[in-house]
């Protein structure tokens, strides 16, 4: 999860880096930083960002990830997701969720997601409308923060935990050859108090963010099919982050891709199908921003399982390609 924010600062070891950009999401100073986590592997559980996926792909669809981000930092970010998402009742709903766990330094938030969708079917193409409810447990451990004053009253070593309520929505078009999708996250913007006591205040205000994603598949042999993946994310009083991505698949069982993410990194993913419905993929994020001195890059890991209990091979009237695990 990348927080980019403008705040001017001494120098400060690399390992406090980190704990610092979260701590300027946390106060009454209306520093605003990029709240949710951030995936390169975007295309393979774009449900985690937009609650219209519920139900767009098989059956029966089953994703975890691991992401390890800033490698060689002290306390930079982890995240843990794992989603499960179905289409129900001849494929008119669909429905899923999701659990994320998200670690940065003495921070933790785990998000917890149940989300719907209605999918209005056209011959050629399906529009899916989705609406999801979150809650967020917000975790501050205090005792692995460093102080100037090793009693400071304001953490006093302590561990708090609250919890916050929110919604999110979004919009899905697709077929085997394109996607569209937009998703608002964070509606509620509700504010917490990391403390339970009154008397001391940390306030953190979770704020909207926006995603829109653009996909388009070709290809010109039935063995190879060329991916395209162009993902924008907006949040409030963070800047735009953009990212375009290109994958080569040969015979449905392996890929290779690259992928941009303009002013932060390039990235390299493989993968592989095993056993027609489990697909395992792996990238590498090599920084070119003003971090790539401090750190040797970030990786991330994916697992999928799918399976198509539907007898009817194709869903659209000038179908092409069987779909992407």
């Amino acid at each position: 999860m990348e927080k980019k924010i403008a705040y001017r600062m001494k120098p400060v070891p690399r390992a406090l880096i980190v704990i610092i950009v979260m701590l300027t999401a946390v106060g009454n100073g209306g520093v605003f930083a990029q709240q949710l986590p951030f995936y390169s592997q975007y295309t393979n559980n774009y449900f985690l960002l937009n609650p219209a996926i519920a139900g767009t792909t098989q059956n029966i669809d089953v994703r975890g990830a691991y992401r390890q981000q800033w490698m060689g930092f002290s306390g930079a970010p982890t995240t843990s997701a794992l989603s499960f998402n179905s289409r129900l009742y001849k494929g008119m709903f669909g429905l899923g969720g999701f659990v994320v766990n998200d670690v940065i330094g003495p921070n933790q938030q785990t998000e917890y997601n149940f989300s719907g969708a209605y999918h209005i079917r056209f011959p050629d193409v399906e529009l899916s409308l989705g609406a999801g409810g979150y809650l967020t447990q917000y975790v501050l451990n205090g005792s692995q923060m460093t102080t100037r004053y090793s009693m400071d009253p304001s953490l006093n070593n302590s561990m708090s935990s609250t919890w916050a309520e929110n919604l999110g929505g979004g919009i899905y078009l697709y077929n085997d050859r394109f996607n569209i999708g937009f998703s608002g996250l964070n509606a509620l913007q509700p504010s917490i108090n990391v403390f339970t006591d009154s008397s001391r205040h940390g306030i953190v205000k979770f704020v909207t963010q926006a995603n829109f994603v653009l996909g388009y598949n070709y290809s010109y042999n039935d063995n190879i099919l060329y991916q395209n993946s162009f993902y924008a994310n907006y949040t409030i009083g963070s800047p735009i982050v953009l990212d375009y991505t290109f994958r080569f698949h040969y015979k449905k069982k392996v890929f290779i891709g690259a992928s941009l993410r303009w002013g932060d990194a390039i990235i390299a993913s493989a993968g592989c199908t095993l056993m027609k419905d489990f697909q395992v993929s792996y990238s590498y994020d090599f920084l070119i921003s003003n971090l790539m001195g401090y750190t040797s890059g970030s990786q991330e890991i994916s697992l999928i399982y799918k399976l198509d209990l539907s007898s009817k091979k194709n869903r659209f009237l000038k179908q092409k390609y069987g779909y992407i695990l």
